[in-house]
């Protein structure tokens, strides 16, 4: 078993590898064509070494995964390439499942049951490499730890990464706790802008591949008969556990007081200016805040120990207090240069995970239905933003500004939708007898004019309401 474990492992990093090379490369090509062949090469080798491997059966998926491997190279239609993508995986998806049966393949409502499972339960997988890895260590001091020490140092491990991710986001954001860590980003300039970005995303993928065919392979999915070894085994996680979050716990601390003592009180160190310090890190910010939530659902699945829903609590409240410094620096960013779309709903996604984070630390201690609550937030979020005029609201955000002596950028509005037409006459309006506004009158006339060019009337079976709105405005306007 160990073998066929390790040998998953390193498959699992050679594609996770390929798929950076992938999603930030220049395009499609070979680069897919190797990556498909890659992931049937996996699926073959391991399903070989755990007995399961067939050619004869459904010979035809076979061929038709290799043959969809290689359009890439033969073939540069976009919208075929990203279509064949998700035709590749689900009829390897497909493979497997017949790899796994008996009986002759079916195409029925268990079959797509049986995609999405094989689809969502390796995510419950995520710590087995790393406890593998852990537990084989071959250096002669480690074997001679007692069971918990080992634990211990196994939970520092799997720590390490995170610690990274998230100090070198942290770092980023903050200047201050940059220099408090004594940590020197200069390397940084050489170094690809998206190596965060690469790194969390390799790790994810790895992990997930090895989840995946670990699931499905070795995974005995005989709850009674493994009863004992479970319960070993939760002990032995709750101590990874514990080690993993008195870690970061201890990270985020020491960046939480930093806000307290700079940021929210507006005092910094010699040599900075407030503008420059905290004018950055909101979107550095936001994905640690994300992370949390991800990781806070994943270990709570793992460990239901006191002290661990203690310090997982606690990391959800600090993550709080990292996601209002990301909404304080960025009110301090429009403050300065005004409201744009991405702007306010990266501001309004950022209030969104703090709501998330405070239900998550309830069902920490009340087992709420999580998941669809928080996917309900989302959605309802989702639509909620599809029927809000944010156009208006952008509008009417930047004229206060300008109203309080800020400059203004009118010809941003060049770029939005029919939704602005309404609000933009209503200032134009308001500012058309005052000589202290004259100049923004003139701004705002010329954005309608130009405006006006693309507007027309609907037809019905094209109808739109703001448009036709907006046209009707026009219209009166012209009249007039």
């Amino acid at each position: 078993m160990n073998n066929k474990i390790n040998t998953l492992i390193i498959l699992s990093i050679l594609f996770a590898t390929l798929t950076i090379q992938f999603l930030f490369g220049s395009g499609m090509g070979l680069i897919v064509s190797i990556l498909h062949l890659l992931a049937l090469g996996i699926t073959i080798i391991t399903y070989k070494q755990a007995g399961k491997w067939d050619i004869k059966k459904n010979f035809g998926i076979l061929i038709a995964l290799i043959l969809i491997s290689f359009t890439y190279i033969f073939r540069d239609q976009q919208a075929l390439q990203i279509l064949n993508i998700f035709v590749f995986y689900g009829l390897l998806s497909t493979y497997h499942i017949s790899m796994l049966q008996t009986s002759k393949l079916i195409i029925d409502n268990t079959l797509i049951i049986k995609l999405l499972e094989q689809f969502v339960m390796p995510f419950g997988d995520f710590p087995v490499p790393y406890i593998h890895i852990g537990k084989h260590l071959k250096f002669k001091k480690i074997k001679e730890l007692n069971p918990k020490s080992k634990q211990i140092l196994l939970g520092v491990l799997i720590a390490l990464p995170i610690l990274m991710i998230f100090t070198l986001l942290l770092a980023s954001a903050d200047d201050i706790f940059r220099n408090f860590i004594s940590i020197d980003l200069s390397f940084l300039e050489n170094i690809d802008e998206e190596l965060i970005p690469k790194i969390i995303i390799w790790f994810l993928t790895a992990t997930y591949i090895f989840g995946h065919f670990y699931y499905l392979l070795y995974k005995d999915k005989n709850t009674e008969t493994n009863k004992d070894v479970i319960i070993k085994e939760k002990k032995d996680v709750d101590i990874v556990v514990s080690t993993i979050l008195t870690l970061v716990n201890t990270l985020f601390i020491i960046f939480v007081f930093i806000q307290f003592r700079y940021l929210f009180s507006n005092n910094i160190l010699a040599g900075m200016t407030f503008s420059s310090y905290a004018r950055k890190g909101f979107f550095e910010l936001v994905i640690i805040s994300i992370i949390v939530v991800i990781m806070t659902l994943i270990i709570n699945s793992l460990s239901k120990k006191k002290i661990n829903l203690l310090l997982l609590t606690l990391m959800s409240l600090n993550t709080m207090v990292i996601a209002y410094s990301a909404i304080f620096r960025m009110n301090l960013y429009i403050e300065a240069y005004g409201y744009t779309w991405l702007r306010i709903v990266s501001q309004s996604f950022t209030v969104l995970q703090i709501l998330i984070m405070i239900i998550t630390c309830i069902h920490l201690w009340k087992h709420l239905n999580i998941r669809v609550i928080i996917a309900g937030i989302y959605l309802f979020s989702y639509i909620l933003l599809n029927f809000v005029n944010m156009d208006s609201i952008i509008i009417s955000g930047n004229m206060d500004r300008y109203l309080n002596g800020k400059e203004i950028d009118v010809y941003y509005y060049n770029n939005m939708s029919a939704d602005a037409t309404e609000t933009l006459i209503q200032y134009r309006d308001d500012f058309k007898d005052r000589p202290e506004h004259l100049a923004v009158y003139h701004d705002l006339e010329n954005v309608l004019n130009e405006k006006a060019y693309y507007f027309k009337e609907d037809t019905l079976i094209n109808y739109n309401y703001s448009r036709n709105k907006a046209f009707d405005l026009m219209l009166i306007e012209h009249e007039q």
